[in-house]
């Protein structure tokens, strides 16, 4: 968890969400998508309690104001705070207000972008206008929905990455706020990256709990890959060696592999502690807000995979059964069994590990030693490792 718990930890967010519908198309979020929210954030003890308010006239493009990043300030005919003084229920402490319509204008110019939020803040939007039927898939709507909502509670599409230096679509950053994952599913496109195997425990829709470890762009181990499953960094067809790599998914090829810029250190971020580690019904001032991908960029990281076209399946997500645990025989500082932090041997692994997790070692000769085996897990080694009694 990130930083010291507060008297009065977040337990519950509360929503309001009002929607646009016109002739032709409602942008009203099916029940079932909100229902996936909820789940989400129910496997981690906090309930998200969703009012679906009021239906309201379409304002084909939202307005902002001639200030920069003045959205959801601007005031007048056709505004966001204009929408939201007309036609907001719920004005207690502790409540986010959210619309789901259709475009909004940015910087003076109509965006066929997904969403924007405050970060952080109470106020955000879905916009899918550009997309499906008018309104997304319902991937894309509960996706974008918790996406937005991630955004309200301080997280940005890079985890504490700048994402101007890496680039918005990090996908060794497995969670639904990176542009990689957002309309794709985080397990799904994981695996279609090549970066993770079935075992692993992900979902398609959540945020990072920061184990994942760190990457260095410039000393890719292909065989290695992210210490779960061996990686073409370099797109050539083969595993073998070390490699260097700009990762950013936005390029215009599959992958990453027309990737250019510069070499950095990738790292991940534990998301659901921040949010766990924040106060109940005190939404921090905005600092600022967080324009989401648009259509073409998702048709770009559509073009950047071999499986293009191939989106996840909506689906209500259970919670996950175990975690994903990391093991270098290597490793000598202190040990959580996370990918910064990992176990020094599979024996203090499986000692310290829940039932169903995920054991991921490096390449190694290990003696269990811990007696009897009598809890479910998984080991698995993407470079090969050979245990002993």
């Amino acid at each position: 968890m990130t930083g010291a718990t507060p008297a009065h930890a977040l337990t519950t967010i509360n929503v309001e969400i009002d929607w646009m519908t016109t002739a032709g198309h409602s942008h009203e979020p099916p029940d079932s998508v909100i229902q996936a929210a909820v789940a989400m954030f129910a496997c981690r003890g906090i309930t998200l309690n969703v009012v679906k308010s009021n239906a309201i006239p379409e304002t084909f493009v939202m307005m902002d104001g001639s200030a920069e990043d003045d959205f959801f300030t601007a005031t007048g005919a056709g505004t966001f705070q204009n929408l939201k003084a007309t036609y907001r229920n719920n004005t207690a402490a502790g409540w986010r207000y959210c619309i789901f319509g259709h475009r909004y204008q940015e910087d003076g110019g109509s965006t066929g972008s997904s969403g924007l939020a405050e970060t952080p803040g109470d106020d955000f939007i879905v916009t899918l206008g550009a997309f499906s039927d008018s309104v997304g898939t319902m991937f894309d709507r509960a996706a974008t929905f918790v996406h937005e909502l991630g955004h309200t509670l301080g997280l940005r599409h890079a985890g504490t990455m700048d994402a101007n230096v890496v680039g918005d679509g990090v996908a060794t950053f497995p969670s639904i706020m990176s542009y990689a994952y957002q309309l794709r599913g985080v397990r799904s496109h994981m695996r279609c990256l090549g970066l993770t195997h079935a075992w692993a425990q992900f979902k398609e829709m959540d945020y990072s709990s920061g184990r994942m470890p760190n990457v260095n762009e410039g000393n890719l181990n292909e065989p290695l890959g992210m210490g779960m499953n061996s990686t073409d960094w370099n797109c050539d067809g083969i595993v073998s060696g070390n490699t260097t790599q700009d990762l950013d998914t936005q390029g215009p090829a599959r992958r990453w592999c027309n990737s250019g810029g510069g070499l950095q250190l990738l790292t991940d971020r534990d998301e659901w502690g921040s949010i766990l580690s924040q106060s109940e019904a005190v939404i921090a001032a905005p600092d600022q807000h967080e324009s989401c991908i648009t259509h073409e960029e998702f048709l770009s990281t559509t073009a950047a995979s071999d499986c293009a076209g191939n989106q996840t399946p909506f689906t209500i997500e259970g919670c996950l059964n175990g975690v994903n645990v990391f093991v270098d025989p290597a490793y000598g500082g202190t040990m959580s069994g996370t990918g910064t932090q990992p176990w020094s041997s599979i024996g203090l692994a499986y000692a310290f590990s829940n039932n169903n997790a995920v054991i991921h070692a490096k390449p190694g000769t290990y003696s269990l030693g811990t007696g009897i085996l009598n809890k479910p897990l998984i080991i698995a080694a993407p470079a090969g490792a050979t245990i002993v009694p």
